[in-house]
């Protein structure tokens, strides 16, 4: 009896352990009480202080540019065609993927070997690739309407992943 007990107590506690490390691999989206701003037409983000650009602006349709003081962080998106722009590019077939090649516009090839997942109130709303070099860039993928989607461009300095992750935590929809 005590054998099984012990067994059952050891089951128990590998079980519990495997959920909580499952819910800590998921950044919880929340507000950081920064300056919010558009970022697509139906979402806002927040940003600190120390950043500046444009953010979301646009005619034919949305682009985005922000960039950190000191250039260690830049986020940008514009998905144009010679017409129109989209507030969102690249679908993501395969969102189980753990890694993927990126071909960034100068024809350069990127492994974005590293993933974030983000959440709010335990579901799955956004995912980061990014590599682990010391000038790191990523792209951000949300998934607005049933599709995983291409959102934002980024290149930092992995020095400022914190801050990074942060930001891209205060995504939200505009109620």
């Amino acid at each position: 009896m005590k054998k099984f007990l012990i067994i059952a107590s050891i089951f128990f506690l590998a079980q519990f352990s495997c959920e909580s490390e499952d819910a800590d691999s998921c950044i919880e989206m929340r507000s950081q009480e920064w300056q919010e701003e558009a970022f697509k037409p139906d979402f806002t983000i927040e940003f600190p202080d120390d950043y500046e650009g444009v953010g979301m602006t646009g005619f034919e349709g949305p682009i985005f540019f922000k960039n950190r003081i000191d250039s260690s962080v830049l986020l940008s998106y514009y998905y144009c065609s010679p017409l129109y722009c989209e507030a969102f590019g690249d679908t993501l077939s395969n969102i189980e993927i753990e890694s993927f090649e990126f071909i960034d516009q100068d024809g350069s090839v990127f492994l974005l070997d590293q993933k974030i997942e983000f959440c709010r109130n335990s579901e799955t709303e956004a995912f980061l690739f990014h590599n682990s070099t010391d000038w790191t860039r990523g792209i951000y993928f949300m998934n607005p309407d049933e599709a995983w989607q291409e959102a934002l461009r980024l290149e930092f300095d992995n020095k400022e992943i914190n801050e990074v992750v942060k930001i891209l935590g205060t995504i939200s929809d505009n109620p």
